[in-house]
């Protein structure tokens, strides 16, 4: 299956921005939060940032809905780390020989995510989301791409944009504790992606870009671990992420490598 050709380069500048509304039910603060080191239940660090997923367990019985809405604006090309100009992309050949007749200028996505917990226990903590995603990219057109005679770009100039919109992947988490004192925490995460994002999404019958696709569109687990310390005056934490991919090929014939992400924080 050909993939359009803008995959050319990568983005390299991303801005993340996010807000949150989330709604709990507890008779108590510190049914999410526990204490800290001075016994004070009611802090603004409770919660990792907002882009931390999987941050915080809860007390048996109780669940939290959460809605939170996540911005990302890319634009340029690098390749490994090496800024390139639209001009030299178009110099690059892809692994058919042929060269580029189109570069990715600009990028935005907004998701919107909803997601529910509930503890059936203190130790475990069930979590599932599931997001909305609206991607819209620009696209510049090489000056000679109707000499080149490639694709469905050739009948294009200068700049235009794809779009796609619609579900992602779904995912199902289980947050175990196996440290849980009022100055630190310690819980496990085992997840799995679900492949119900769209990742077919075409412009005039020729397959849109990797990244303009809605998700992974193949099974996946995410295996991690989180630790936060609460002290009198600050608090820190961690996270550590892996994510793999359970089938060779997704419906489009590709899929996602595997990836690995570490956050830290304080507060």
């Amino acid at each position: 299956m050909k993939i359009n050709n803008i995959n050319a380069a990568t983005s390299c500048a991303a801005l993340l921005l996010a807000s949150s509304l989330t709604v709990q039910a507890g008779s108590n603060i510190s049914d999410c939060c526990p204490p800290s080191a001075a016994g004070v239940t009611s802090r603004p660090d409770a919660h990792a940032p907002i882009g931390v997923m999987r941050d915080h367990t809860h007390s048996q019985g109780k669940w939290m809905l959460s809605y939170r809405f996540m911005h990302m604006s890319m634009n340029g090309h690098q390749d490994n780390t090496t800024s390139l100009s639209s001009s030299e992309v178009y110099q690059r050949q892809s692994p058919s020989g042929e060269h580029y007749t189109s570069a990715a200028d600009e990028m935005t996505m907004d998701m919107h995510m909803l997601g529910i917990m509930y503890a059936p226990t203190d130790k475990l903590t069930l979590m599932g989301m599931i997001n909305y995603v609206e991607k819209n990219m620009k696209i510049v057109t090489s000056p000679h791409a109707n000499s080149m005679g490639h694709g469905h770009m050739a009948n294009h100039h200068g700049n235009h944009g794809h779009s796609s919109s619609g579900l992602g992947n779904v995912t199902l988490s289980a947050l175990y504790n196996i440290l849980n004192t009022p100055q630190q925490k310690i819980h496990l995460n085992l997840g799995l992606t679900l492949p119900t994002a769209e990742v077919e999404e075409k412009m005039n019958d020729t397959f849109l870009p990797y990244g303009m696709q809605l998700g992974t569109g193949v099974f996946g687990l995410n295996l991690g671990a989180t630790y936060t310390a609460k002290y009198d005056h600050f608090s820190w934490g961690a996270q550590a992420m892996k994510s793999l991919a359970l089938e060779d090929e997704n419906d489009a014939g590709f899929r996602y490598g595997d990836t690995f992400q570490f956050t830290t924080w304080i507060a």
